[in-house]
Formats: structure tokens, sequence, C-alpha cells
């Protein structure tokens, strides 16, 4: 501590000589980005290179040719448990609801 002669709460004044500093303190390569974040440096960059697409083997099926279910043909559900057939869903649901499989 012997070394501060005084501080403003923005500026340290040090009592050092400019040669010590430089003896000591100062670099003559820049810190290596591996280890220390160095502001603007430019190897950190917001940019990247485009990354080069790969073309997709899916082809996307056209829905225009599925099959579309008459109004007038009869539905058939079926318990797949017990291979009994009802004619509705509600029927179908009270079967499981009653009968433990």
């Amino acid at each position: 501590m012997s070394k501060v002669e005084g501080w403003d709460g923005h500026v340290l004044w040090l009592n050092v000589t400019e040669q010590f500093v430089k003896d000591t303190y100062e670099r003559d390569r820049t810190p290596d980005p591996n280890y220390y974040y160095v502001k603007d440096f430019p190897y950190y960059s917001a940019l990247y290179s485009p990354l080069p697409l790969i073309p997709s083997r899916y082809i996307a099926p056209s829905y225009a040719n599925i099959a579309k279910l008459e109004e007038s043909a009869p539905r058939i559900f079926r318990c797949d448990l017990c291979e009994q057939v009802f004619s509705s869903e509600e029927e179908l649901s009270d079967h499981m609801k009653d009968i433990a499989h």
C-alpha cells in the first residue's frame, strides 16, 4: 500500500516510476484469447461464415390422393381384446368401462 499516492473515486495515483511499471507489467505480445477475454479482439465476432446446407432426401407426401370415407358407409367399432363389434363409439366405451379385460 506504500505505492498508492491518492484516489479520487475514478483515478488511482501511484508512487512508482514509469520505467518500473514498464519493466514489471508491460508485455510485448497480446494475451492469449483462449485464456483471457480481450475486448474488441478480432477473433470474437457475432458474424459467422454461412453453413453449407445439405439437401433433404425427404419428400413431403401429397395429401391430395387420400381416400375419403363415405358418410353412408357404416362405421364399425371393434374391441381388440375380445373381438366384439359395436355400432357406436359410445357402446364401445361403455363396454370398456363395464368389462375388465
